[in-house]
């Protein structure tokens, strides 16, 4: 029976249904002839089906249940049960967004960007009470892409194929008038956003915050009012113009094109030339004195609880105000022992939630700006904070201090390594707050421990450089002029490929790349509650250090331990032999952050412990945009046999590619 108690197709017509058949053997490594048959296969697949499809209106490129509903179904017909099937259940929270193309005027230039509801380059913050359930009617207005949705932070409990991670839990939503619902329950509670998660797109629009609030707020009785604040850097144009993307036999790699020139000196992209806060311009003031933009009303007397959201692609911003100092009390959503600090380091994709007081000297009329300080680029981007006249006193009594005298420094950053970290006292290194309620991490030892080791590698005139036959390319590459060629992120040696079909569907036996070094490369991870170790090696540039903000999917992970191990000269270390040096180098942390989102940095190790209570095919990534689509990824697929069945209006938005599975039975 399916999951809405319809009848499915004998089991010969659907060879890859739930639990039934499971890979269990590696995937075989080939070599580069067979790599290039397999790149221009799909690509020509791929073009046969743009040009097909609207012969057959979009196809039906999965098979369904015979008896299903029509698109948007307002009236579910199976039973509802909030925890196993909340899409059957009557949505409580109902938005609509619709994806199109808007011009507007940023700083006196054009930019062309993508909107929600043609109302910006951000779209609506929603706000829902967490365990609701809520629906979210999506059409792609756009005319030449696909798109998918997904809500970041939000764990997908019982809808794992909502998650709306592009070839992993869906295909894309077709372009021209495409539709698709997502409709879940929403947890945990916290801040959080949502936004595209096809491509670069996201560094274009596509976006807004997600808020899902506690009924009994722990934190409410030290606060007054509320903001939610999404900044991000900008690019002058559509980032897919600022890059080149090459998803053919090299994988996925991204060339400057708009940047600094591709044959020219230099080899990084163009820095921001702007920034936006909510959806306003900042602009990039080099004396620190200006202010403009978005403005953020105080009332005089008041403390604001601002949930900040970074919602950019690329830049690591430094959030700083005059005069002003603020206590940090939550990241992704988990409580944290509260630490003042004048400054807050904030990369791509983290959220961070922060008690600001009023100055004691502040008058009405008073303005300060509101920095977030690129620190790639040196760029210095502002929006102001402006105080207003309080019309009800304030309901503080007492204002909340540092869990301890010494829990305040002039930086917070959540990376527990690297530079700067260790002139921090060690009170103000972020901990989570189990005292109210943050979960405390499970014992080990884990179940399951799978060494994740990030390098870079370089293509270039038919060969690696160099080629280590140890099981792991080093990143010895030109790194600082001239890195003109094709450049690749990767896992384990492996710079990843899309499928050519979700896996939560094909179960990673459909439509994969098996190309050497260029994978679709997935882990088989025991479900029923087992302790998982992801134990990631930060490698990279050997010059540079770099912290890449890594993203979970469907859970968020313990910050367990860390430590340092010696990079560059141990890089060509098989993974597995690299989990050696963890038990004698790390250092375990009291209270460790309990996140969705971290940043690792070049040179270090870190212990990402989670749970595998959640079924489902979960991402892991880079959420710094040009790092991911280079191939800085790998996705983890838990408790297979226990993964759900999507319902029908899940494969009703799965029409992009309707003729790349023939009729839709993915066993031809």
């Amino acid at each position: 029976m399916s999951g809405d108690g319809s009848t499915m197709p004998p089991p010969e017509a659907q060879p890859l249904m739930w639990g039934r058949h499971r890979r269990r053997q590696a995937v075989p490594r080939q070599g580069r002839a067979a790599a290039l048959v397999v790149a221009f296969a799909t690509v020509g697949a791929l073009l046969v089906v743009v040009r097909r499809a609207p012969e057959n209106n979009g196809g039906a490129a999965l098979r369904r249940p015979a008896t299903t509903t029509s698109h948007l179904a307002k009236t579910p017909t199976a039973t509802c049960d909030r925890v196993a099937r909340p899409w059957a259940c009557p949505a409580e929270h109902v938005f609509e967004l619709e994806l199109m193309y808007v011009a507007l005027e940023l700083n006196g230039a054009q930019k062309v960007g993508l909107s929600f509801n043609a109302k910006g380059f951000q779209g609506p913050t929603m706000r829902v009470p967490l365990d609701s359930i809520v629906r979210v009617d999506v059409t792609n207005s756009l005319p030449d892409q696909g798109f998918t949705l997904h809500f970041h932070g939000l764990h997908q409990p019982g809808t794992p194929y909502f998650d709306g991670a592009h070839g992993i839990t869906q295909q894309a939503i077709p372009p021209l008038g495409g539709k698709m619902s997502y409709q879940f329950r929403a947890s945990p509670a916290g801040t959080h956003w949502y936004h595209s998660h096809v491509g670069t797109q996201l560094a274009d629009g596509a976006k807004g915050m997600l808020i899902v609030e506690e009924k009994d707020d722990p934190l409410r009785e030290y606060y007054d009012d509320e903001r939610a604040i999404m900044f991000y850097d900008w690019l002058p144009h559509l980032m897919a113009s600022e890059y080149m993307v090459l998803a053919n036999v090299f994988g996925n790699s991204m060339v400057a094109v708009n940047g600094n020139v591709i044959n020219g000196d230099d080899c990084c992209p163009v820095g921001p030339a702007s920034g936006l806060v909510n959806g306003k311009p900042m602009r990039h003031t080099p004396d620190m004195t200006a202010s403009q933009g978005y403005v953020l009303d105080v009332p005089v007397g008041h403390t604001v609880r601002l949930r900040l959201c970074h919602g950019g692609w690329l830049e690591e911003a430094v959030l700083k105000i005059p005069e002003h100092e603020f206590l940090v009390v939550a990241k992704d959503g988990t409580l944290t022992k509260p630490v003042q600090t004048k400054e807050l380091a904030i990369r791509a994709a983290e959220r961070y939630d922060v008690l600001l007081p009023s100055v004691s000297t502040a008058r009405v009329g008073d303005t300060y700006p509101l920095y977030f300080l690129l620190t790639s680029h040196e760029a210095k981007l502002n929006a102001t904070l402006r105080y207003v006249a309080a019309t009800e006193p304030t309901r503080v009594t007492e204002p909340l201090e540092p869990w301890s005298p010494n829990a305040v420094a002039d930086r917070v950053d959540a990376c527990v390594t690297g530079d700067g970290f260790a002139a921090m006292p060690a009170d103000a290194h972020l901990r989570s707050w189990t005292a109210r309620g943050a979960p405390p991490p499970p014992p080990g030892p884990a179940a399951v421990r799978i060494p994740l080791v990030l390098t870079l590698g370089v293509y270039e005139v038919g060969e690696w450089h160099p080629v280590e036959e140890r099981g792991l390319v080093r990143s010895h590459a030109p790194l600082a002029k001239r890195v003109q060629a094709n450049t690749f992120w990767m896992i384990n040696n492996n710079s990843y490929v899309d499928p050519a079909v979700p896996l939560y569907i094909s179960k990673g036996r459909k439509g994969v790349s098996t190309a050497d070094s260029f994978r679709t490369l997935y882990y088989d991870v025991p479900g029923g509650g087992a302790v998982v170790d992801l134990v990631v090696f930060a490698g990279g540039k050997p010059n540079v250090k770099d912290k890449h903000p890594m993203h979970l999917h469907g859970y968020k992970f313990w910050v367990l331990a860390t430590g340092r191990y010696d990079f560059p000269n141990i890089a060509d270390k098989a993974p597995d032999r690299l989990l050696a040096l963890v038990d004698d180098l790390a250092e375990v942390h009291d209270d460790p952050l309990y996140v969705d989102t971290f940043p690792v940095s070049t040179g270090y190790f870190y212990v990402l412990r989670f749970v595998a209570d959640n079924p489902g095919w979960w991402h892991f990534h880079c959420h710094l945009l040009s790092h991911m689509v280079q191939g800085l990824q790998v996705v983890l697929n838990v408790g297979e046999d226990d993964q759900p069945e999507p319902p029908p209006m899940w494969y009703d938005g799965q029409t992009l590619f309707g003729d790349l599975c023939g009729t839709g039975d993915l066993s031809r």
